[in-house]
């Protein structure tokens, strides 16, 4: 009796041992970046067609293009040559815009329709919210200030 009592104790311990199964599932890191992330700098030839494009519709022609490229490439401080082309071909006639009024009267529609035309994507709501008060709230602005403004973002010098 005592041998088949040591065999049960035996069984117990030995049944009761077994070694416990874990699942464990890894995760492979992910970077997350923000949908539609430009990490690809406008050459210069690209920045000033692209904006010329965007502005006018129409692709810019080789003698003007030369001479915004002489003069891009005369100045070292990039920020400041950017700035001054912008501000050269919004005072051009012949800009492709939405009047005054029409920009007063939908801001919302405005805001997310030049967000497509110069960033090539929708406002986050945020954006939609903030350019839509500001046009509520200054009368007199017009569509060249809000193209000035968003031409003039380190976005607009990307891909």
């Amino acid at each position: 009796m005592k041998r088949t009592y040591w065999i049960l104790i035996l069984g117990i311990v030995l049944v009761s041992c077994r070694k416990e199964i874990r699942n464990v599932y890894e995760i492979d890191p992910v970077h997350v970046g923000q949908r539609g992330s430009k990490t690809h700098l406008k050459s210069d030839l690209q920045f000033v067609s692209i904006a010329y494009s965007d502005l006018f519709g129409r692709q810019i022609s080789t003698q003007e293009l030369n001479t915004l490229i002489a003069g891009y490439n005369s100045v070292g401080d990039k920020g400041l040559v950017i700035d001054l082309i912008v501000r050269n071909l919004l005072q051009k006639p012949g800009i492709v815009k939405e009047t005054a009024s029409e920009m007063q009267s939908d801001p919302e529609a405005f805001v997310k329709k030049t967000f497509e035309r110069f960033f090539i994507r929708k406002p986050s709501e945020m954006e939609t919210w903030f350019f839509s008060d500001l046009i509520r709230e200054n009368s007199d602005l017009n569509p060249e200030d809000f193209y000035y403004a968003l031409m003039s973002t380190e976005e607009y010098r990307y891909y």
